[in-house]
């Protein structure tokens, strides 16, 4: 089936998700979507040291900085614009990738959308 598959979205949780970090980071499961060329990975920063973090793993799993994607954490508008504020030039100083929220934008802090 992996080969009838685009893009895997791999989406690694940070410590300050909250999420249980045996599951969170799994080392074997990390190796075995950066060994598919066909998946990105994608990290909810909510801090600037969180991109520390990032760079750890990428370096640690070999990820290639063109296949990692930043989304600023936030529940509004107004913080995820002011996250992406001071993320930008960190994105572009390590040859990330920065994603919006947008349906964030739309929608509000919504399950669903």
């Amino acid at each position: 089936m992996i080969d009838r598959v685009d893009q895997f979205n791999v989406s690694p949780k940070l410590a300050h998700s909250g999420n249980d970090h045996r599951v969170a980071l799994n080392p074997e499961s990390l190796s075995r979507f950066v060994d598919l060329p066909s998946a990105i990975f994608k990290f909810v920063v909510s801090l600037p040291s969180d991109l520390n973090d990032i760079a750890e793993l990428a370096e640690t799993h070999a990820i290639a900085p063109q296949r990692v994607w930043l989304m600023p954490l936030g529940r509004d508008s107004q913080a995820v614009r002011d996250r992406l504020g001071w993320m930008a030039p960190l994105a572009l100083e390590a040859g990330y990738n920065l994603t919006d929220r947008q349906h964030i934008h739309l929608f509000g802090d919504t399950r669903g959308t």
